[in-house]
């Protein structure tokens, strides 16, 4: 029976850096902002913007999952300027690239896999001029191959339209395909199905392939599965 790995498709927030506590923070640059012109709270507004996200988070739709959007919902519930969303924005992810780090050992074992000749992919629902500006900046923009985002699919993960583009694209039969995220249902339930090889980082679940804290472990997973 061939087993072999030609490809490692990675997941990128949260995956390859903090994206939650650096998002939460830069959010609240954002309503410090607001505060000065509206004149509420700023820590009553970032409430009234979470219970905001929480009414759209289960969209599929890239535009409404955009913060743009739901910074405009805060503004008109408080009668300001809705065009007011795109200088907030600004502001989350001028801040938000200022406080992102990798994750240890990420570089390194990026590095190493391409030694190795493996083609190198990220899938994220992020949009695509976000994604590329947060891989410039921490330095790993040319390690990859191929970039797969909402933008190209036009949906949230998960859905299978973005491993359909995988599989155009590279011609590589998915069962030579690793998949690496953070998130069993989000970044790593569908490449299972589709008989992808699975490893969930920083977290550990029995559905997944493997389970790593450390994201070094990598290649010797790659190693394993090519000597098995």
């Amino acid at each position: 029976m061939r087993n072999m790995i030609r490809a490692v498709l990675f997941d990128a927030d949260n995956t390859f850096y903090d994206s939650r506590e650096s998002a939460r923070r830069a959010d609240l640059a954002a309503m410090k902002y607001l505060s000065k012109l509206c004149g509420a709270d700023q820590q009553k507004l970032f409430k009234e913007w979470m219970l905001i996200v929480k009414g759209v988070k289960k969209s599929k739709s890239p535009e409404v999952r955009h913060r743009k959007y739901s910074y405009s919902l805060l503004l008109k519930e408080h009668g300001a300027d809705e065009k007011i969303s795109e200088e907030m924005y600004e502001i989350f992810f001028e801040n938000f690239l200022r406080r992102i780090k990798l994750f240890r050992n990420v570089a390194k074992t990026l590095g190493e896999l391409k030694e190795m000749g493996l083609t190198l992919v990220i899938v994220s629902e992020d949009f695509r001029e976000q994604l590329e500006k947060k891989m410039k900046s921490l330095g790993i923009e040319n390690f990859f191959d191929l970039v797969v985002t909402c933008d190209d699919v036009g949906v949230m993960k998960p859905d299978k339209k973005y491993y359909d583009v995988v599989r155009s694209s590279l011609k590589i039969p998915f069962e030579d395909i690793l998949a690496v995220g953070d998130s069993f249902e989000k970044d790593l339930e569908m490449p299972k199905k589709l008989k992808m090889k699975t490893v969930l980082v920083f977290g550990k679940d029995g559905r997944s392939g493997f389970s790593i804290n450390d994201f070094g472990k990598i290649v010797s997973i790659v190693k394993s599965l090519m000597s098995t």
